[in-house]
């Protein structure tokens, strides 16, 4: 896997690093389509294996972040299902469960939208009788990545500094936009 092949020589848990990742403006939570990206704790010695790291951990702060809105909105999360390309990373599998301490599940076929619309034709041509029962019939969980406890706790306190780089950030990215590009 690509992410797997940039990713080889990135620290073991943490890195030094957090990275805002707002480089098209924020989804959920914020919706600010102002934000900006950024990165805190670059130094010379930072390489691009901690750095492609970081980036998807601050991906997957933000996830982290939905998450608990959806708890605290009454959601119960046992299990989260992990999809498209990002599933093929084993590492980035076993981030996402360290991360939100939730294991992570990937089915046998991760390429969603194919095999949505194969089940909902199927659907449609009376092989199953709804698509609950068409999805019901094919999913087949191929691996499930369980937490480590060590590297949740450590991830725990990178969390609750992320959960501040936005507010602290924010001002910044929007003095930015007002700025004109310089004249060529």
């Amino acid at each position: 896997d690509a992410y797997d092949l940039i990713l080889e020589d990135a620290p073991a848990g943490p890195t030094s690093l957090l990275v805002l990742p707002h480089f098209a403006g924020s989804g959920t939570p914020t919706f600010d389509t102002t934000s900006r990206g950024a990165f805190l704790g670059l130094t010379f010695a930072t390489d691009r294996a901690e750095l492609a790291k970081a980036i998807l951990e601050g991906l997957t702060y933000e996830l982290r972040m939905n998450l608990e809105l959806l708890r605290d909105g009454g959601v119960v999360i046992d299990v989260l299902r992990a999809i498209g390309g990002g599933a093929r990373s084993g590492m980035w599998l076993q981030l996402k469960a360290d991360v939100t301490g939730i294991p992570v599940a990937t089915p046998s076929v991760t390429e969603a939208a194919g095999l949505g619309a194969a089940l909902l034709a199927g659907v449609g041509a009376g092989v199953f009788p709804s698509a609950a029962a068409a999805a019901q019939s094919c999913l087949r969980i191929a691996e499930t990545r369980q937490p480590d406890p060590v590297a949740h706790r450590s991830y725990d306190e990178r969390y609750a500094i992320y959960r501040d780089l936005y507010a602290a950030v924010v001002p910044f990215s929007r003095r930015l936009g007002l700025l004109r590009p310089p004249e060529a």
